[in-house]
């Protein structure tokens, strides 16, 4: 038997192994740093929409925890943290009403990242933050109807989370992530706002109204649209995803 030619095969298949395997590196590590644009940034914003509707499911996770656990009211929800201000109650919530406090929630208030947002309009106002709203009442979802009431009491708003001014091409990816009767995940421009940039400080209360065209749905990617100039975030064509804590 000749032992050199195994020898002489088995090196020859470590020797192809080794080229295969270099070659794999060499692709996979272009695509991390540039080398196929295209494919970078597909697989790129599948990625980082993952990491929006994974923490705004978190926060809604927790505020349903907050109401079946702790016996909080939907009044009594509060979003109050130590990075951004304006969620404070009058009176003040009770700890363990509270999402981002360790009695209550305990989940972080997580800054959006800059590779989410869209870098042009920074001087607005809530950009690069989570916006806790309660004057939005969201057609066709909850109590809202068609027409929502404007009764001024907030009998059918609901509790939202918005992260307003992303990426386009994020906005395509969190669609189609959701399937929300979007098939290439194009936003569909939303012409139902009006002007409501309150944060919730647990008044509900009429202030505008929400189209989120896949009926059922209770999050969805849009695009800023024109309604007399009473948009919600000031933007004409910016995008915004938005995503229902309470239904009301």
């Amino acid at each position: 038997m000749n032992r050199k030619s195994e020898h002489g095969n088995v090196l020859f298949f470590i020797l192809i192994a080794v080229v295969l395997f270099g070659a794999l590196s060499l692709t996979v590590g272009k695509m991390l740093t540039g080398g196929s644009p295209q494919m970078v940034s597909a697989e790129k914003s599948k990625v980082l929409a993952d990491e929006i509707v994974g923490y705004a499911a978190l926060v809604r996770r927790t505020v349903q925890d907050l109401k079946i656990t702790n016996g909080c009211e939907d009044d009594e929800i509060s979003f109050e943290n130590d990075v951004v201000s304006g969620y404070e109650h009058v009176p003040p919530a009770r700890d363990e009403c509270k999402v981002f406090h360790a009695d209550g929630g305990g989940i972080q208030y997580f800054v959006p990242q800059e590779s989410w947002l869209d870098g042009v309009n920074t001087g607005q106002p809530l950009y690069g933050e989570w916006f806790f709203n309660g004057k939005t009442c969201i057609r066709f979802l909850g109590t809202g109807e068609n027409d929502c009431e404007a009764n001024g009491e907030g009998g059918d708003e609901e509790l939202a989370i918005f992260l307003p001014y992303i990426k386009d091409g994020l906005c395509i990816a969190i669609n189609k992530k959701l399937g929300a009767n979007l098939p290439d995940g194009t936003p569909t421009v939303d012409l139902f706002n009006t002007a409501w940039m309150d944060k919730f400080d647990g008044v509900y209360e009429d202030g505008g109204e929400l189209d989120i065209p896949a009926l059922g749905k209770l999050e969805q990617c849009l695009e800023e649209g024109d309604n007399n100039a009473l948009d919600t975030f000031g933007v004409i064509g910016a995008k915004f995803y938005a995503k229902i804590l309470i239904a009301r």
